[in-house]
C-alpha cells in the first residue's frame, strides 16, 4: 500500500537519526536526499520493494534493519542505489535480507563493489543478509566481525574480511557463489557451531586465503561440498578440524607444520595428494591426529627441511678445500683446469 502518491521528492536535513520500520515500504519516489552527516539507523523494511529513481545512502548509516533495502530498486528500469565513495564505513549491523532480494530475482540488486565497516568498531552481518543480491566484491572491516548463517548465500564475486577478531557462526558462508574468499586477521578467527560447516556447498569457491599476524581456525567439515576448491593459503591457520575437506579432490595441497592442531580424516571420502614439511609419519607434529591422512585415496609426500649447506670460504672455492680447488686435483670436483 502506498501512502505518498503525491509526494515525489524527499530531503532529510541535519539531525535525522532514525528512519522507522516500513517508512517507505513499496513506495515510488523520484528522489530521496540526505544532507546531514550524523549517525543514522534505518529500520526494518524501511525501503523494501520501493522504487526510487535517485537514492544515495549517506556515509553515516550505522544500522540496517531486517529487509531494510530488500528488493529496493529491483525493477526492470530501476536505477541502482548510490553508495558513498568510501563505502558504508560507519555500518555496525546488517540485518536479514538487508541487501537482499526477496521476491523479484529477475532483476537482482546491483551493488557493485561494497565496502562495509571500519577497523574502529564492531560489525555483525545477519543471516541471509545478501540473499540473491549481486556484487562485484564485498569487503568487510571491523574490530570484531561476526558473520551469521548463510549471510552471503547466492552472492558471486570476491568476499574479503579484514579484522582483529572474526567469528564465523555455523554455515556462515554456506552456499555462496563467490569464487574467492579472503581473511586477514590480526587477532583470532574461529568457526563456531557443534558442526561448523562454515563454507558448506559453496560449489563455485576456488580460492580461500587465511593471512595476517593472528591465528585462524578451520572448523569441522568446514569445506564440505566445496567441489571447485583448489587453492588454500594456510599462512595464519593454527588449527584444522575433523573432516575439514570431506569429499573434496586436490591434485596438490600443501599443509605446513605451522598448523599446530589437525583433526582426523581431513580428506574423508575424497582424494588428495598432500605435501607436508616433515620427514615421516612418525615425525608428525604433536597436535596432529594419527588419523589426519586416513583414506585409501590420500597420498602424502614428506619433504623434511634440507640440511644447511656450507656457504663459507670452502664453498666459494669449489666446496672441496682451498688447495684442491686451486690445483684442479682429484678433489676439485667439476672445476678443473
Amino acid at each position: 500500500m502506498r501512502y505518498y502518491d503525491n509526494l515525489k521528492h524527499i530531503t532529510f536535513n541535519e539531525g535525522l537519526s532514525e528512519i522507522n520500520d516500513y517508512a517507505f515500504y513499496d513506495e515510488q519516489l523520484e528522489s530521496i536526499t540526505f544532507t546531514g552527516s550524523g549517525a543514522l539507523k534505518i529500520g526494518g523494511w524501511a525501503f523494501a520493494r520501493a522504487d526510487i529513481k535517485q537514492f544515495a545512502l549517506p556515509e553515516g548509516v550505522t544500522y540496517l534493519g531486517d529487509y531494510a533495502l530488500c528488493s529496493t530498486n529491483s525493477y526492470e528500469n530501476s536505477t541502482p542505489i548510490t553508495l558513498p565513495a568510501g563505502g558504508l564505513t560507519s555500518l555496525e549491523y546488517v540485518g536479514k535480507y538487508a541487501f537482499g532480494n526477496y521476491d523479484n530475482t529477475s532483476y537482482p540488486l546491483e551493488w557493485g563493489d561494497l565496502v562495509l565497516g571500519s577497523a574502529e568498531h564492531d560489525i555483525e552481518i545477519s543471516k541471509e543478509a545478501f540473499m540473491n543480491s549481486r556484487t562485484n566484491s564485498i569487503t568487510v572491516y571491523g574490530n570484531n566481525i561476526t558473520v551469521n548463517d548463510r549471510a552471503f548465500k547466492s552472492v558471486a564475486g570476491k568476499i574479503t574480511f579484514i579484522g582483529t577478531n572474526i567469528i564465523l557462526e555455523q554455515y556462515a558462508i554456506r552456499e555462496t557463489n563467490a569464487e574467492e574468499v579472503n581473511f586477514e586477521v590480526s587477532g583470532t578467527l574461529v568457526m563456531n557451531g557443534s558442526s561448523a560447516w562454515a563454507f558448506y556447498n559453496a560449489k563455485n569457491l576456488k580460492k580461500v586465503t587465511f593471512t595476517g599476524s593472528g591465528s585462524a581456525e578451520i572448523g569441522v567439515q568446514a569445506f564440505r561440498g566445496c567441489t571447485s576448491l583448489e587453492d588454500i593459503d594456510f599462512t595464519a591457520v593454527t588449527e584444522i578440524g575433523d573432516f575439514a575437506f570431506y569429499g573434496l579432490t586436490f591434485d596438490s595441497i600443501y599443509l605446513p607444520s605451522t598448523v599446530e592442531t589437525v583433526g582426523q580424516q581431513l580428506f574423508r571420502e575424497g582424494r588428495a595428494n598432500v605435501t607436508v614439511d616433515f620427514a615421516s609419519a612418525d615425525e608428525r607434529p604433536a597436535g596432529w591426529s594419527q588419523w589426519w591422512d586416513y583414506g585409501d585415496s590420500v597420498t602424502v609426500t614428506y619433504t623434511p627441511a634440507e640440511e644447511e649447506t656450507d656457504t663459507g670460504e670452502g664453498a666459494e672455492q669449489g666446496g672441496n678445500g682451498e688447495e684442491g680447488s686451486e690445483q684442479g686435483g682429484e678433489d676439485s670436483g667439476t672445476i678443473q683446469a
